[in-house]
């Protein structure tokens, strides 16, 4: 999309598949829909603890969710390619739990030319700590334009675990 596009076009409509059905804990899954011109290539989660953990773009309602333990700092690692120039390319991250009201947050990452592929880490955040905030997570992250139509969306799973129930080895990579 480009910032002379009047507004969503066919096939920009909701995402969610209901073809995938729910995903773990019930959480309806979200299939990526390739939007014409900007691709999002790879998204990860790096950890000081664990390295880095690799978010499967196309996910079922197979999928394992990551392993993180209560307080581990995350940083989310960005990689995509845009045939066209996009302005105020804005990333939100949307975290919900057990159907509490989700947090969301956003984050500025500015004017990209066309090309790519072009990799952003954002400034790492703590997970919350406790065994209140333990649980799965789903988190949706999505990138906007600055008229706030969505390029490109990825929807993850995330089990926080209490620091004496952290597993000993490293999650398994991409799952």
């Amino acid at each position: 999309m480009n910032d002379t596009d009047p507004g969503p076009g066919p096939g920009s409509g909701p995402l969610t598949d209901p073809g995938l059905g729910p995903g773990p804990g019930g959480a309806a899954r979200s299939a990526p829909v390739p939007r014409p011109g900007f691709r999002l290539l790879d998204v990860a989660l790096h950890t000081e603890e664990w390295g880095r953990l690799t978010v499967a773009l196309e996910g079922g309602p197979d999928d394992e969710p990551l392993v993180l333990g209560e307080g581990t700092r995350v940083s989310v690692g960005l990689t995509f390619r845009s045939d066209q120039a996009v302005d105020g390319l804005t990333y939100e991250e949307r975290r919900t739990r057990g159907g509490r009201g989700p947090a969301t947050t956003r984050t500025l990452l500015g004017g990209f030319r066309g090309g790519g592929p072009y990799e952003v880490w954002l400034p790492p955040r703590r997970m919350p700590e406790g065994r209140a905030h333990c649980g799965l997570y789903r988190i949706t992250g999505r990138l906007t334009d600055g008229h706030g139509r969505e390029l490109a969306r990825v929807d993850h799973h995330v089990r926080l675990v209490h620091l004496s129930g952290a597993p000993e080895r490293h999650p398994p990579v991409g799952a």
